[in-house]
């Protein structure tokens, strides 16, 4: 009796990775709000932005570069399976903080490496989900995890003295089914979070 349940359950495991049921996380990206007409530095290029814009960016960057206080999190995943999916992507949002260290001959200017030695990684202190229904099978989407506060986040750490130096990002997408891997389930990306100047 036993070994027919084993058999069982081997062939009904068996079933669910041979009809495929994989979505796996392709990319994580960063996309900065505006919230005013003007100028921004992307790239090395300076463009023309106007309120509402959203622009993919890799690092916030106060005086080189994007500063946004909102900010959108785009998760890209792709069923690999042979039937539509539903699952739910999760991500949570590491801090790596220091103590801001300032120069003595300028006390608002602050010392970059200085704080940056000091960081260490903490737990996470932003969690997000989003369900996903009937993603077809073969199909590649980006679902956005919108408005995110990062403004907020960035002040309360300089109110104690403190800096997020930088931010882990890690997806995970559920499996809803045994798949052939869960090594593709998992995605980190990390943003570098630069000082004033």
């Amino acid at each position: 009796m036993y070994r027919m349940i084993a058999g069982l359950l081997c062939l009904l495991l068996l079933a669910g990775v041979a009809a495929g049921a994989d979505v796996e996380l392709k990319a994580v990206k960063f996309y900065a709000l505006i919230e005013a007409d003007g100028v921004a530095h992307l790239g090395g290029k300076t463009i023309n932005v106007k309120t509402g814009d959203s622009l993919e960016f890799h690092e916030y960057a106060p005086h080189s570069g994007l500063a946004p206080d909102l900010i959108d999190i785009g998760i890209v995943l792709k069923n690999q399976g042979v039937q539509a999916q539903n699952t739910e992507v999760r991500v949570a949002v590491s801090p790596k903080v220091g103590k801001v260290v300032l120069h003595q001959d300028t006390p608002d200017l602050p010392i970059h490496e200085a704080t940056e030695a000091s960081a260490e990684w903490l737990a996470p202190i932003v969690l997000l989900k989003q369900r996903v229904k009937n993603l077809p099978s073969g199909r590649e989407i980006q679902i956005t995890f919108r408005k995110i506060a990062l403004g907020p986040i960035l002040k309360d750490y300089m109110s104690r003295k403190l800096w997020p130096v930088t931010l882990n990002f890690e997806a995970t997408v559920e499996p809803s089914a045994a798949e052939e891997t869960f090594k593709n389930n998992t995605l980190k990306r990390t943003l570098k979070i630069k000082m004033w100047e």
